[in-house]
C-alpha cells in the first residue's frame, strides 16, 4: 500500500510539472519497462528513483528543465509510468 501511495505521489508531482500535451521521440518507451529491463521492479528499493531518473534523462533531450517541452515530457512520462505500473501491479 505504501508503494502505491508513493507511486501515486510521484505521478502527481511529475504531472504538476506541466499542463502541455506535446509528444516526442524521447517518450517512446515507458519508464516502467526501462527500469524492468534493468532488473528494477516495484519491489526494488530504488524503483521510484529509477522511474524519475529515466524520465529526467529522456526529457533532458527535449529541452531544459524550465522549458515547456521538458515539462510536457515529464508529465507524459509520469502519466505513462503510472498507468503501466498499475497494470503490472494490479492488472488494471
Amino acid at each position: 500500500m505504501t508503494r502505491f501511495i508513493i507511486a501515486a505521489a510521484l505521478a502527481t508531482v511529475l504531472a504538476a510539472c506541466s499542463s502541455s500535451n506535446s509528444q516526442s521521440n524521447a517518450q517512446a518507451e515507458n519508464p516502467v519497462d526501462a527500469c524492468a529491463d534493468k532488473g528494477i521492479g516495484p519491489t526494488h528499493a530504488d524503483y521510484e528513483k529509477c522511474l524519475e531518473d529515466t524520465a529526467r534523462g529522456r526529457c533532458s533531450q527535449v529541452g531544459t528543465a524550465d522549458s515547456a517541452e521538458y515539462g510536457a515530457c515529464m508529465k507524459n512520462q509520469s502519466d505513462a509510468a503510472f498507468a503501466r505500473d498499475q497494470v503490472r501491479r494490479w492488472g488494471f
